[in-house]
C-alpha cells in the first residue's frame, strides 16, 4: 500500500570543517516531494551581525553528476520559500552573544508540501546528490568553530505512483546573476528548453530599498515582437503581495547599543517595534530603553539611553552598552524580491511555453549600481525528459 514518509537522512551532524560542501546521495527509487534542510550555528561571546542564511552557500541537488535539478543560494531560497508558503520559513535570526541562529529551508520538487502530480522520480537517474555548501564566518563577533548542525529530512512518496497521476516535476535554477549599474537596461536571455511556473528576481543591496537599483523590468518576446509584461519594480511588488497574500513580517534578536546601525531580513519597511528583553536595575533607579531614529532600506540605527530615576537626580544618559532587544518589521512583501507567476491559480496548463518563440529575454532597468541581482526559474520538467 502506497504511503508517504518523512525520512530523516542527516540527523544531529556537527558540519566539519566549518566551511565545506557537504554532499548526500539520496534514495534511488520512489517519488520525492521535498527535502528539509535545518541548519543551526552558536553565536560567539560578543556580538554577531552576521546572518544564519549568509552562511549557506548554496543548495544544490545534481543528478547523474552533472544534471542540475535544483540551484539555489541560502537567502535565494530564504526568499523563494517566502513566496510558496506566503510568509517566510521558521528561522531564528539573533545578534545575542551566545544565541544559536536556526533557518529550516525547503526544496520542493512540487507545488506545495505533498503535492499528488509534481514530484522528482529518483528511480530515472543513477544517482541523485545533495550538495549543502556553507562558510559561517568563524571569528570573534561571528560564528563559533563546530558549533553548528545540520539536519536533512525527505518528505516521499513510497511504494506506489502518485495518486493524482505524474506529470513531472519542478525545476529551481539560477540561471543569471550579476551586479546592478547605474543606468541601461540587462537584458538576459532565458532558457526555452521547457514551460515556464514561475521566475523569482532577487535585488539586494544593504541600507538601499527596493526599486531603487531595478526600477523596472519586461518580458520580451521575439526582440519586441511582443511586450509579455512591463512594469515598475514597486508596482508588481506590490501586485505580488496584493495576489498571493503574502504575510510580510519577520521578528529577528537585536544586541545594539547607542547609535549602532542592524540589518533586518525585510525591505520596504512600514513599521518596526522593539522590545527590550533586558531587566531594569531597580536599586540603582535606572531603566533603558531605544528606538529606531532613521531606517535606509533595510538597516536601521538605534537610538539608546538610559534614565536615571534618583530623587533630585533624574538624568537621561546615551547607553554605550549593548542590550538584547526582540525587533518586529513589517514590509510589503517578500524582501528584495518579485515573482512572475505564470500558472495562474496554480493550474499547471496556465503556464508559459517558451519553445514557440526565437527568444524571450527579461529585460531589468538598472537605476543604481551594487544590488546583487539574480533570475531564478521555476521549470516544468515532464517525465522522462533529460535536463
Amino acid at each position: 500500500m502506497a504511503f508517504w514518509q518523512l525520512r530523516s537522512l542527516i540527523r544531529q551532524e556537527t558540519p566539519t570543517p566549518d566551511a565545506a560542501t557537504r554532499r548526500l546521495t539520496l534514495p534511488r527509487s520512489n517519488y520525492l516531494s521535498a527535502l528539509k534542510i535545518t541548519l543551526d550555528w552558536d553565536n560567539d561571546t560578543t556580538r554577531n551581525v552576521e546572518s544564519i542564511l549568509d552562511a549557506i552557500d548554496r543548495i544544490e541537488i545534481i543528478a547523474n553528476g552533472s544534471s542540475v535539478l535544483f540551484s539555489m543560494r541560502g537567502f535565494e531560497l530564504f526568499r523563494h520559500n517566502w513566496f510558496t508558503f506566503r510568509r517566510h520559513p521558521f528561522c531564528l535570526i539573533s545578534e545575542d552573544p551566545a544565541d544559536t541562529q536556526i533557518v529550516e529551508l525547503y526544496v520542493l520538487f512540487g507545488r506545495w508540501l505533498y503535492d499528488d502530480q509534481f514530484a522528482l522520480n529518483l528511480a530515472d537517474y543513477n544517482d541523485v546528490e545533495l550538495r549543502v555548501q556553507y562558510s559561517p564566518t568563524i571569528a570573534a563577533g561571528n560564528f563559533v568553530t563546530a558549533a553548528g548542525e545540520l539536519n536533512v529530512e525527505a518528505l516521499m512518496y513510497m511504494e506506489g505512483p502518485l495518486p493524482g497521476g505524474h506529470i513531472g516535476f519542478l525545476r529551481n535554477t539560477e540561471v543569471f546573476s550579476f551586479t546592478s549599474a547605474a543606468a541601461g537596461d540587462e537584458r538576459i536571455e532565458l532558457p526555452r528548453r521547457f514551460p515556464w511556473r514561475n521566475i523569482v528576481l532577487v535585488a539586494r543591496e544593504a541600507a538601499i530599498d527596493d526599486g531603487v537599483d531595478i526600477t523596472r523590468l519586461q518580458l520580451d518576446i521575439n526582440s519586441g515582437a511582443r511586450i509579455q509584461l512591463d512594469q515598475l519594480w514597486l508596482r508588481w511588488q506590490e501586485f505580488n503581495a496584493r495576489q498571493l497574500d503574502i504575510e510580510a513580517m519577520i521578528d529577528q534578536i537585536l544586541f545594539v547599543a547607542d547609535t549602532n546601525t542592524a540589518v533586518l531580513q525585510m525591505s520596504r519597511i512600514q513599521n518596526v517595534g522593539l522590545a527590550q528583553t533586558v531587566a531594569s536595575d531597580p536599586a540603582a533607579d535606572t531603566v533603558s530603553d531605544a528606538m529606531v531614529t532613521t531606517i535606509a532600506g533595510d538597516t536601521l540605527t538605534i537610538d539608546a539611553w538610559t534614565e536615571d530615576h534618583t530623587p533630585a537626580g533624574e538624568d537621561l544618559a546615551t547607553d554605550a552598552t549593548a542590550r538584547r532587544y526582540r525587533c518586529r518589521a513589517q514590509g510589503v512583501s517578500v524582501p528584495h524580491s518579485i515573482i512572475l507567476p505564470f500558472d495562474i491559480m496554480e493550474q499547471p496548463g496556465m503556464a508559459f511555453d517558451p519553445r514557440p518563440f526565437d527568444i524571450v529575454e527579461l529585460v531589468l532597468t538598472n537605476g543604481g549600481a551594487g544590488a546583487d541581482t539574480r533570475v531564478i526559474l521555476q521549470e516544468i520538467i515532464p517525465p522522462g525528459a533529460l535536463v
